[in-house]
């Protein structure tokens, strides 16, 4: 009996609280406003067992499966190895050691952090800093707090990973200094812009190019030899994959996919680790937003234009629809 009226309870106020979300969407005329409800009433949904709509909880679609991007990364790393195999050897090789680490993050660091400051002309006074953490066990990587970025020293680190890591985590710390402060969800709206901004921010602070310079300069400095050209390369051709794995979330919900991970280099336990996580639709979810944000915001700043955009991407608050509905109203 204290069972049913505790589930009837839960259902009381998930319908008061859809009905809450609606009425916000009825009545503001702010498009982040109702966007938001919407997505916050779609996850709420989804946690009540209900048919999760994905789509609507983090403003987009599953981006179109790049069928290119496998074949450059079997390129990339040509051997008689597995695909996997050849992934281990590649993060074996550019792996960080503990006693190269701070001296690689730090110099990382302050390349991202001087061409943010530089390229965005934004205010000098920051006093982010960056500190290393050594506390064996933990699995964290990386924690924002709000004037330190503190990396796991314990954590093993690739250059690629520290790379994405850094790059990401100041953009972050920017946009939280540059942003009106709302309570925030994750996966939302705002999650898909997100990671837009994580993946593209890097790319139009430092092209690829530059970044494989200056990889290849502070491995020399460190005493590790590192051909920055094939990091980048490998790199972006691994993120490239990330609509794949999108499609493999959401199918995942009623099929098995680990042969299909395992297909694009997934590690066999790996694999029934995603498989394990995406039986909840907020993982779903939020795969299909780390997929979708980044071709997203790459094509809002062609019509936006680069420094302006990312500008806006740090200092206002956008969803999808707000870029989408940008791409439309600028397009020649």
């Amino acid at each position: 009996m204290e069972a049913f009226r505790a589930r009837q309870t839960i259902t009381i106020d998930l319908h008061r609280f859809i009905a809450e979300a609606e009425a916000l969407v009825v009545g503001t005329d702010s498009t982040w406003m109702r966007v938001q409800a919407r997505a916050l009433a779609a996850a709420v949904l989804a946690t009540a067992t209900v048919e999760p709509d994905l789509a609507t909880m983090v403003d987009a679609s599953p981006p179109p499966v790049d069928q290119t991007a496998l074949v450059r990364l079997e390129d990339l790393l040509a051997s008689e190895e597995s695909l996997r195999g050849r992934l281990a050897a590649h993060d074996a090789a550019t792996s960080i050691g503990p006693e190269a680490l701070r001296p690689a993050a730090q110099r990382l660091f302050q390349l991202f952090r001087r061409r943010a400051f530089e390229d965005l002309e934004l205010p000098t006074d920051d006093a982010l800093e960056l500190t290393i953490a050594t506390r064996p066990g933990d699995a964290w990587r990386a924690v924002l707090e709000p004037a330190r970025l503190v990396l796991n020293g314990t954590a093993s680190w690739t250059v690629d990973q520290l790379v994405r890591t850094i790059s990401s985590q100041v953009n972050r710390h920017l946009a939280r200094r540059m942003r009106p402060a709302v309570p925030e969800w994750t996966p939302s709206p705002e999650t898909t812009v997100d990671w837009g901004l994580a993946a593209v921010g890097r790319e139009t602070l430092l092209a690829d190019h530059e970044l494989a310079y200056e990889l290849a300069r502070i491995g020399r400095a460190v005493g590790v030899r590192w051909n920055g050209e094939r990091i980048v390369a490998v790199g972006r051709a691994r993120h490239d994959l990330a609509p794949a794995f999108a499609a493999a979330a959401l199918a995942a919900a009623s099929a098995d996919v680990r042969p299909g991970l395992v297909a694009l280099g997934v590690d066999p336990q790996r694999a029934e680790l995603l498989m394990a996580e995406w039986r909840d639709p907020l993982a779903r979810a939020h795969t299909l937003a780390r997929a979708a944000g980044p071709p997203l915001v790459s094509a809002w700043l062609v019509t936006t234009g680069q420094t302006s955009g990312i500008q806006r991407l740090l200092s206002e608050r956008l969803v999808p629809t707000m870029l989408r509905a940008d791409m439309v109203d600028l397009a020649p």
